[in-house]
């Protein structure tokens, strides 16, 4: 195997190790928010699940932003 063929070969492998890494810490920093929004909208997550984590993200900054400024 030439370099060439050899830095291609590697860089294969890298790319799927990274792209595992990838979807590893994705799904790790999405269970984190989750369980930042059940803390925030006090359940077990029901809020999220039922309306999806773009509004529930939205709604948990409005009960933030309401308990600083109180």
């Amino acid at each position: 195997m030439n370099t060439l063929e050899h830095i291609a070969a590697n860089s294969k492998v890298m790319d799927s190790i990274h792209k595992k890494d990838e979807k590893y810490w994705a799904n790790y920093y999405r269970i984190k928010l989750k369980n930042i929004l059940a803390v925030t909208h006090r359940d077990g997550g029901e809020y999220t699940e039922t309306h999806g984590i773009e509004k529930s993200t939205q709604d948990a900054i409005q009960i933030i932003a309401g308990a600083i400024v109180r």
